[in-house]
């Protein structure tokens, strides 16, 4: 058998090791659980609430209140809970087999009271995520990290400009991974546009790519809670507005992990590459 016969031969060996070297990749699961911890400044100087949380949640019934706040519930979760996911149900490709959408979940305990009491303005909610283990290295897709804040629709109804639609999304990079099926799922809108790419920068950081611990910390203005459509007029008493403004009953930060190539597989990959690059040389 000539050397130039046995290429195609000796690929399609390459490309079937590879397959072996990758069959049973399964998504990574957190091992155990990790702290979250939020924080701000009220008038009686800075607020702090923290507590563990395991990442097996997957509807808001999993939330529960976070330390001794009186109306922060949080839960935590993997490949349960997320904008995503939801896209997900009508376009798979958005998140891989071998993929995991993390989400740190916050909810009000009463949804007609504020969120943070005390808090300024022009002042930021500090959120932090750390202890975030892995039984194996793990790689973060920045370009699919969010915030996804979302109002409850019956206090919209009651503002004199009600919301077109109540849901905000906030990403971390511009261009967004998977934006257009995320426009193809009605998870984001053209007209009015409630989605900003790209002004996490800055804001938002997570670290450990790469390794088996994660953690994430997100500084958050507090007037990032107020709607992309909200026009500052009038909001009713007995609606939860105590800087003019109408506050979500919901947001989350959720970002997609996958698991460090093995380097076999990508000793695989790189020698395949050099044989079709040898195949295409001229004679």
């Amino acid at each position: 058998m000539s050397a130039r016969k046995s290429i195609p031969i000796a690929l399609a060996i390459l490309l079937l090791c590879l397959n072996v070297a990758l069959a049973g990749v399964a998504y990574p699961v957190p091992i155990g659980d990790s702290t979250v911890t939020v924080s701000y400044y009220s008038n009686g100087g800075e607020v702090v609430y923290s507590g563990d949380r395991f990442f097996n949640g997957t509807s808001p019934s999993a939330a529960t209140a976070l330390d001794d706040s009186p109306n922060i519930k949080v839960f935590q979760s993997a490949n349960g809970f997320g904008r995503r996911l939801n896209v997900s149900l009508q376009y798979p490709e958005v998140l891989g087999e071998d993929e995991t959408l993390i989400a740190h979940n916050f909810f009000k305990s009463d949804n007609y009271a504020e969120y943070f009491p005390g808090i300024s303005s022009d002042d930021a909610i500090t959120f932090r995520f750390e202890g975030i283990q892995f039984a194996e290295p793990v790689l973060v897709h920045e370009d699919t990290a969010l915030f996804h804040v979302f109002w409850d629709v019956n206090q919209s109804r009651l503002l004199e400009h009600p919301y077109h639609h109540v849901h905000n999304v906030h990403t971390l990079t511009d261009p967004f991974r998977d934006t257009q099926r995320f426009f193809d799922a009605d998870e984001f809108m053209m007209t009015p546009p409630h989605q900003v790419f790209g002004d996490l920068a800055g804001l938002l950081e997570i670290s450990g790519s790469g390794t088996t611990e994660l953690t994430v910390q997100a500084t958050i203005p507090y007037t990032m809670l107020q709607h992309l459509d909200d026009m500052n007029l009038y909001v009713p008493k007995g609606l939860p507005a105590p800087h003019g403004f109408l506050e979500p009953f919901h947001f989350h930060f959720e970002y997609v992990v996958s698991p460090v190539p093995e380097p076999a597989a990508l000793v695989l990959l790189s020698a395949g590459a050099m044989l079709v690059v040898f195949r295409r040389r001229p004679k």
